[in-house]
């Protein structure tokens, strides 16, 4: 059965504790399942930030 829209990618599996741990998921993680999935068209991801981290980005 095909999904009428794409699933997003969700990077609550990979935990991280502040923005660079983050990005080294979307960078590493993410890019690599990219990669592999959808190397042609858009990759929707879930992207879940703790407290620490979205404090970080707003300063």
């Amino acid at each position: 059965m095909k999904a009428p829209f794409p699933i997003p990618y969700c990077l609550n599996v990979h935990p991280a504790a502040d923005w660079r741990e983050t990005k080294r998921a979307l960078h590493g993680h993410a890019l690599a399942v990219k990669k592999l999935v959808a190397p042609d068209r858009p990759f929707p991801l879930s992207l879940h930030l703790g407290f620490k981290t979205a404090a970080e980005l707003a300063a």
